[in-house]
């Protein structure tokens, strides 16, 4: 099992590289510069975003940390609140 396959197959993948904390990044940018194979060639675009996780592990870092602000954590986040909330009383 690659965990960095996984990270790169997240649908949230290319909102997490578009965070303002990775405006600077030089290989965001790289990757930011080949988005378009996110919807045009989905295999192409996760081998260049997992060959970018390898060569900068501190990009995989900060994409994972990034997910949790992204469409699809936020409903887990609200759905594990609200079950929370119910539990205590």
């Amino acid at each position: 099992m690659d965990y960095l396959v996984e990270l790169a197959r997240r649908p949230d993948l290319l909102e997490a590289i578009k965070h303002k904390s990775l405006d600077s990044s030089d290989p965001a940018k790289s990757l930011l510069g080949v988005a378009f194979l996110a919807t045009e060639y989905p295999n192409a675009w996760i081998v260049e975003v997992v060959h970018q996780f390898y060569a900068h592990p501190e990009l995989a870092s900060q994409v994972w940390v990034n997910l949790r602000y992204c469409a699809t954590f936020r409903p887990q986040l609200a759905k594990y609140e609200v079950d929370k909330d119910l539990r205590v009383e």
